[in-house]
């Protein structure tokens, strides 16, 4: 007669393999500690990178803004029209007018910028001889970015006497394009303020 033999039995789960029985505590902490590392050491760059892109649309918004003015200088040879008789310089609203049909794509404010969440750029109007707009030969711009840097270029088209007043400045009393960045919208907000921080981006 045959007799089948069959294996013994194992009671619950004693003859499971080490790989089946899952991770246990310390192994997912270990692994939960390494993500946390490589995330800490990923996070500043990636904060760079921000901080970085939001400068440059903010540069990118201001040079933007003085081609603009460019096109509306062309017209008049003047920014005198951006700003009142009353020689105070801000921009008023039809200048605002004006330069946002030149330029949809910026917002253009009338000397009420104040906050550095804003996307939009602030800017006033001055002479070459004075702190008024006599002539209109200049035209100062200023734009905050996100990180919280204020960004400023004064558009010169004539050389100006008043530039003696800054001897530190790098243009040394030539037309052109300057520009400078500060932690705040006081430091930037003025033809003068920026001349002063006319070192570049």
């Amino acid at each position: 007669m045959n007799v089948t033999t069959f294996p013994p039995v194992t009671s619950g789960f004693v003859g499971l393999h080490r790989a089946d029985r899952g991770m246990t505590l310390i192994e997912v902490s270990i692994v939960v500690l390494l993500i946390g590392i490589l995330v800490a050491a990923s996070l500043p760059t990636f904060v760079g990178a921000r901080n970085r892109a939001q400068d440059v649309e903010a540069q990118a918004r201001l040079d933007t803004a003085i081609k603009a003015a460019d096109v509306y200088y062309s017209t008049d040879q003047t920014f005198s029209g951006l700003t009142d008789a009353s020689g105070s310089g801000v921009i008023r609203s039809w200048g605002v007018t004006a330069l946002q049909g030149l330029e949809p794509s910026v917002t253009f404010t009338a000397g009420t910028l104040d906050t550095s969440d804003s996307t939009a750029v602030d800017g006033e109007v001055h002479g070459t001889s004075t702190a008024k707009a006599d002539n209109g030969q200049l035209l100062a711009l200023w734009t905050p970015s996100r990180t919280g840097t204020w960004y400023c270029a004064v558009v010169a088209k004539q050389y100006s006497t008043r530039w003696r007043t800054y001897p530190d400045s790098p243009f040394r009393g030539q037309p052109g394009v300057f520009k400078g960045r500060a932690g705040q919208r006081t430091d930037v907000d003025s033809a003068a303020e920026c001349f002063e921080r006319a070192t570049g981006w």
